[in-house]
């Protein structure tokens, strides 16, 4: 009977924070969803929208000893590690965010959440291209180009993402599967023309500019 009042006080906490984070109050939503935790420590929702929390509020260490947890009793739980890893970029580790980031990759994902998977690999490829790791950018992406949706807009991000990886060759490719969905799309011609001017083909590039 304690045990069910706990978890039933958890999940009001845990709702209660849920829209204080909605709302953009981000230190109650820590305070209320602390409270849900501590009522219910078993539950890895309730863990998962805590180090969240803490992390906006840039409370790493503490936000870290949270997910650690989580990771202990499942290493390869995709969530935990895109957490650690969002932590970690922007710190001054980023052989550890790359890690955490390849085993989010890496984890148990369900054939639902292809999308999902796609936007963690497309965040690792963002994270190389700041650091100017060119190769292990387009290794991601040549991951990534394998199993491409016909989205336009994925395209376009993808082909954006291979001409600053240093690869115009394949960046036209996506920028014209984009333009062959629409051949108006204003970001895929000119994406198209940068790539071919990078390939000295300067009649393609005046015609797409």
């Amino acid at each position: 009977s304690n045990d069910e009042l706990r978890r039933q006080q958890a999940a009001l906490w845990f709702e209660a924070g849920q829209e204080a984070l909605q709302s953009g109050q981000v230190e109650p939503a820590v305070v209320t969803l602390r409270r849900a935790v501590s009522r219910d420590p078993e539950n890895r929702d309730y863990r998962l929208a805590l180090a969240s929390a803490l992390a906006t509020s840039r409370l790493d260490d503490e936000a870290k000893r949270v997910l650690l947890i989580l990771r202990e009793a499942e290493p390869e739980d995709p969530e935990t590690n895109v957490q650690f890893a969002r932590i970690e970029a922007r710190g001054e580790d980023a052989d550890s965010a790359r890690r955490y980031y390849e085993s989010a990759i890496a984890g148990l994902w369900q054939p639902e959440d292809a999308d999902e998977r796609r936007a963690v690999r497309l965040e690792l490829v963002d994270f190389l291209v700041a650091r100017e790791e060119r190769e292990r950018a387009l290794s991601q992406l040549l991951v990534l180009d394998a199993n491409l949706p016909a989205d336009q807009d994925v395209q376009v991000r993808v082909g954006r993402l291979f001409l600053s990886a240093g690869d115009p060759r394949q960046a036209l490719d996506r920028f014209v599967s984009a333009l062959d969905t629409d051949p108006d799309d204003g970001a895929a011609l000119a994406g198209a023309g940068e790539s071919a001017f990078e390939l000295a083909d300067y009649v393609a590039a005046s015609r797409y500019l």
